[in-house]
């Protein structure tokens, strides 16, 4: 929901940049003096709210969610647990339901 609002602000933020000129000559009311600063370089303004507006978005949505499913079962996850897994807790993991787990290949030794 609040990740909504951010797009939201940020749409209009890029209206205000591009069509504020427009926007307050039509209600017959001056154009305030931030708008005018933010126009000056609309490219570096437009570019500046995208990032952060994208941002706060990422922050707002990151869950840390990391999981392993298998045949739509559940192996591992880290909402539950916490923690990420090793390499040898996914495999023990993928073993216990049944996967065969091959030993991972030994690089050859340099002579």
């Amino acid at each position: 929901m609040l990740s909504k609002v951010v797009s939201t602000l940020q749409m209009g933020a890029f209206g205000l940049v591009f069509f504020g000129d427009k926007l307050f000559s039509t209600l017959n009311m001056a154009r305030p003096s931030w708008l005018t600063s933010l126009q000056e370089s609309k490219m570096m303004t437009a570019v500046s709210i995208f990032f952060l507006g994208n941002f706060i978005n990422g922050q707002l949505m990151s869950t840390g969610a990391f999981e392993i499913t298998l045949n739509d079962q559940l192996v591992w996850s880290k909402i539950q647990t916490g923690k990420m897994p090793t390499l040898e807790v996914i495999l023990n993991a993928l073993a216990d339901q049944g996967v065969e787990v091959l030993p991972p290949p030994t690089a050859p030794r340099a002579v």
